[in-house]
């Protein structure tokens, strides 16, 4: 029934191309919607007979546009099919013999300088100006499009050898934003068709292999515990937690509770929160999907970074690129991306890319902004100092009470070797501060680090009598901390051991110096 339909699709599109019928376009473009439905997984060994029958029915009696939308459709249809690797790869290689084969070929693009050497008229000017249009789009849309789902470093070779140099810095840019779209691409509903029940034990196996002993790189089967387009897939593959299978959003609905999948690769793991993260291999061992999107994406830029002159030319962009892929790195993964940027940073620069991650949206986590600012204070200590707070700022209810001390601790070494000044500190952190945080900033050499003391002990001080840290600083060898510090004992309830008087007579003693 689908031929038929497509044959008498396709007999209006001819009738319309002999009357110059302004609808052809339109009727092609059905069509083809239909002709696609053809190009199915599983049936790799049809694929190419196909396109190359429909690219030559399209050639004897289409325009050069009509190839345009060819290629258009297939390289929408492709990311639909739910191929898994290895097909994934098959249709890849399907579709840039086309392209290739248009490009060199009924799509081919006269160069400027033949343009100005050959006499030619205002026509094949104009049909210049429509191929190019085509082939430009092709290759930084299209092209992309694919690739950007994953591919083999040959095939993103391929693709960067054959971008016009006016266009590597946008097809760059393309495929950042490609991968950064899917990375986004998080469905509105809570809700999900497949999803199970959480059960009473969570999704824990007390029986499994511990997380720590989990190598990445190995390859794994397993089972689908739960399929949700809100929280993904999740695989019990033998270890104590299930591992979160890494699939684009819309192939969820391909994984139901119960699947057996195979050929799983380990692609991350974290001890600390018990997370592990799973791809799907092929039998090369690539990889589909947001990782391997990201991973594309880090060939492009790493292809701009190799030439100096797009670097220099363009190192704004890139800084904005390279931004993006970082600020969603692990935090061990910081000063290893910054190759992405070309072989060495002026120190001005250093300040510019930790401020752009920093500013990120959406926000970067700790662990990515330690890394930066831990970077940064390499070179740039005061501007480490200066954007601190970032790192210090509690997020929401639950505060990292050991992870805000070590961050303090390293706040207050910094300043203290460079001789720099305390950052200001909100009244939020001040309520967060954890006791062993303010136990450092009590004994710091830094006078502001033993006010921000204090402020925290105000903040967080809720009834009874004033804690026991407040009655050391009120002896404290700075007269700035000591007269802070007994005026906010004696507000909490504390006894005036004499501090006020002992406060006049030092006020005293100060004005007669000056008048001295």
């Amino acid at each position: 029934m689908l031929q038929s339909f497509l044959a008498e699709v396709m007999r209006r599109w001819k009738d319309a191309i002999v009357t110059t019928d302004s609808n052809s376009k339109r009727v092609l473009t059905c069509a083809l919607s239909v002709w696609v439905k053809l190009i199915r997984a599983g049936k790799s060994s049809s694929w190419a007979e196909t396109i190359e029958a429909m690219e030559k029915t399209l050639r004897e009696i289409g325009s050069i546009e009509s190839l345009g939308q060819l290629t258009q459709s297939l390289s929408q249809h492709a990311p639909t099919m739910a191929l898994g690797p290895d097909e994934w790869d098959e249709i890849i290689v399907v579709l840039r013999t086309l392209f290739l084969r248009l490009i060199d070929g009924p799509l081919s693009v006269k160069t400027n300088t033949s343009l100005e050497t050959t006499p030619v008229d205002s026509d094949c000017k104009r049909d210049n100006t429509a191929r190019e249009k085509i082939q430009t789009d092709m290759i930084l849309t299209q092209w992309v499009g694919l690739l950007a789902h994953g591919c083999s470093e040959q095939e993103t070779e391929t693709l960067f050898e054959r971008c016009p140099e006016k266009h590597k810095v946008k097809l760059t840019e393309n495929l950042v934003e490609a991968w950064w779209s899917q990375y986004n691409d998080c469905p509105d509903s809570r809700t999900a068709a497949f999803q199970q029940e959480k059960p009473d034990g969570g999704w824990g196996h007390t029986n499994g292999t511990p997380i720590a002993q989990i190598k990445v790189g190995s390859v794994v089967s397993g089972t689908v515990t739960n399929s949700s387009s809100t929280f993904g897939i999740y695989i019990d593959f033998g270890c104590e937690k299930d591992g979160k299978l890494m699939v684009p959003h819309s192939e969820f609905k391909k994984y139901r509770v119960g699947d057996r999948i195979e050929r799983l690769m380990v692609n991350k793991v974290n001890v600390q929160s018990k997370k592990v993260d799973l791809l799907l291999v092929g039998s090369k061992g690539q990889t589909i999907g947001l990782e391997a999107s990201k991973q594309v994406a880090k060939r492009a830029m790493l292809w701009i970074a190799s030439s100096d002159e797009l670097r220099t030319n363009n190192m704004a962009t890139l800084e904005k690129l390279w931004a993006k892929l970082v600020s969603v790195e692990p935090g061990t993964e910081f000063e290893s991306s910054l190759k992405l940027l070309g072989p060495s940073l002026p120190s001005k620069q250093c300040l510019a890319l930790a401020q752009k991650v920093l500013d990120q949206k959406p926000k970067p986590s700790k662990e990515v902004g330690r890394a930066a600012l831990t970077w940064l204070s390499k070179t740039r200590p005061a501007d480490a100092v200066r954007l601190w707070p970032w790192l210090l700022q509690p997020e929401g209810n639950q505060v990292d009470t050991h992870a805000l001390t070590e961050d303090v601790k390293v706040l207050l070494e910094l300043c203290e070797k460079h001789d720099l000044e305390l950052p200001r500190s909100s009244q939020v952190l001040a309520k967060a501060m954890p006791q062993a945080a303010l136990e450092l900033l009590c004994k710091s050499k830094l006078p502001e680090a033993r006010l921000l003391a204090i402020q925290c002990l105000r903040e967080g001080h809720r009834s009874g009598k004033p804690p026991d840290a407040l009655r050391s600083l009120c002896s404290n060898d700075s007269g700035v901390v000591r007269a802070a510090a007994r005026d906010l004992w004696v507000a909490l309830g504390g006894k005036d051991e004499g501090w006020q008087k002992k406060k006049s007579e030092e006020e005293e003693e100060e004005e007669d110096e000056e008048e001295d």
